[in-house]
Protein backbone atom coordinates (compact mmCIF):
# COMPACT_ATOMS: atom_id res chain seq x y z
CA UNK A 1 0.00 0.00 0.00
CA UNK A 2 1.45 3.34 -0.99
CA UNK A 3 1.57 6.40 1.19
CA UNK A 4 -1.10 8.07 -0.89
CA UNK A 5 -3.52 5.14 -0.50
CA UNK A 6 -2.87 5.07 3.22
CA UNK A 7 -3.58 8.80 3.44
CA UNK A 8 -6.86 8.38 1.56
CA UNK A 9 -7.93 5.56 3.90
CA UNK A 10 -7.08 7.62 6.99
CA UNK A 11 -9.02 10.59 5.63
CA UNK A 12 -11.97 8.35 4.80
CA UNK A 13 -11.92 6.85 8.29
CA UNK A 14 -11.81 10.30 9.88
CA UNK A 15 -14.84 11.40 7.86
CA UNK A 16 -16.77 8.28 8.89
CA UNK A 17 -15.95 8.86 12.56
CA UNK A 18 -16.85 12.55 12.27
CA UNK A 19 -20.25 11.88 10.70
CA UNK A 20 -20.89 9.01 13.11
CA UNK A 21 -20.31 11.34 16.05
CA UNK A 22 -22.59 13.97 14.54
CA UNK A 23 -25.36 11.39 14.17
CA UNK A 24 -24.82 10.17 17.72
CA UNK A 25 -24.99 13.62 19.28
CA UNK A 26 -27.96 14.74 17.17
CA UNK A 27 -29.99 11.60 17.81
CA UNK A 28 -29.94 11.81 21.61
CA UNK A 29 -31.56 15.27 21.95
CA UNK A 30 -34.17 14.55 19.30
CA UNK A 31 -35.12 11.32 21.07
CA UNK A 32 -35.76 13.14 24.33
CA UNK A 33 -38.02 15.78 22.84
CA UNK A 34 -41.04 13.69 22.01
CA UNK A 35 -41.72 12.78 25.64
CA UNK A 36 -43.67 15.03 27.97
CA UNK A 37 -45.39 14.88 31.31
CA UNK A 38 -48.20 16.65 33.09
CA UNK A 39 -48.11 17.22 36.83
CA UNK A 40 -50.47 19.14 39.03
CA UNK A 41 -52.33 19.36 42.32
CA UNK A 42 -56.04 18.65 42.76
CA UNK A 43 -57.79 21.13 45.04
CA UNK A 44 -61.40 21.71 46.02
CA UNK A 45 -63.13 25.13 45.68
CA UNK A 46 -61.81 26.14 49.12
CA UNK A 47 -58.21 25.39 48.11
CA UNK A 48 -57.82 22.21 50.18
CA UNK A 49 -55.95 19.36 48.49
CA UNK A 50 -57.94 16.34 47.33
CA UNK A 51 -56.25 12.98 47.83
CA UNK A 52 -57.37 9.88 45.95
CA UNK A 53 -58.95 11.80 43.07
CA UNK A 54 -59.04 9.86 39.79
CA UNK A 55 -58.01 11.86 36.72
CA UNK A 56 -58.39 10.73 33.12
CA UNK A 57 -56.35 12.21 30.29
CA UNK A 58 -57.72 11.49 26.80
CA UNK A 59 -55.96 11.93 23.46
CA UNK A 60 -58.75 13.24 21.24
CA UNK A 61 -57.07 12.03 18.04
CA UNK A 62 -56.56 8.42 19.13
CA UNK A 63 -59.04 8.18 22.03
CA UNK A 64 -56.20 6.74 24.14
CA UNK A 65 -56.92 7.23 27.83
CA UNK A 66 -54.45 7.48 30.70
CA UNK A 67 -55.56 7.38 34.32
CA UNK A 68 -53.78 8.85 37.34
CA UNK A 69 -54.71 9.13 40.99
CA UNK A 70 -53.74 12.03 43.23
CA UNK A 71 -51.58 11.17 46.23
CA UNK A 72 -52.03 12.28 49.86
CA UNK A 73 -50.76 15.75 48.91
CA UNK A 74 -53.18 16.02 45.97
CA UNK A 75 -50.34 15.64 43.45
CA UNK A 76 -50.91 13.70 40.21
CA UNK A 77 -48.56 12.77 37.36
CA UNK A 78 -49.04 11.70 33.77
CA UNK A 79 -45.58 10.60 32.65
CA UNK A 80 -44.08 9.61 29.27
CA UNK A 81 -46.73 11.25 27.12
Amino acid sequence: MSGRERGIRVKSMRLKVFFGLILLFCAAPSYAQYRASIQGVVTDPDGAVVSGATLTLTNLETNRKLVATSDASGVYNFNAL
